[in-house]
């Protein structure tokens, strides 16, 4: 066993530790990453559609029908999810709003 001086001691000790931990640590593949990334995107759209159900519902104080509630939980689109969202809180009638969402 060799003794270090102080310093360097603690040097080795912080090495050694930082190895320990990127043993512990898992590789994250490219390819998981992307699909972590596609997650994400899927569980946001599917908020934004639920929310955007339940603004409807809420504003007009009747079920959105279901064809139109398929559709919003059909789409992917964040940004077509936020136009709608718009065209909720801007027409008058939820007849209003399914000619607005289908043009």
């Amino acid at each position: 066993m060799m003794d270090l001086p102080p310093a360097m001691e603690q040097l080795f000790r912080q090495e050694v530790g930082e190895i320990e931990q990127e043993k512990r640590m898992r590789y994250v593949t490219s390819i998981e990453r992307l699909a972590r990334e596609e997650g994400k995107a899927e569980g946001k759209a599917e908020g934004k559609a639920e929310m955007l159900i339940d603004a409807l519902n809420l504003r007009f104080q009747t079920a959105v029908p279901e064809e139109v509630a398929a559709r919003i939980r059909g789409t992917s689109s964040v940004g077509l999810l936020h136009q709608w969202m718009s065209f909720a809180l801007l027409t008058s009638t939820l007849e209003e709003f399914q000619r607005k969402m289908n043009s």
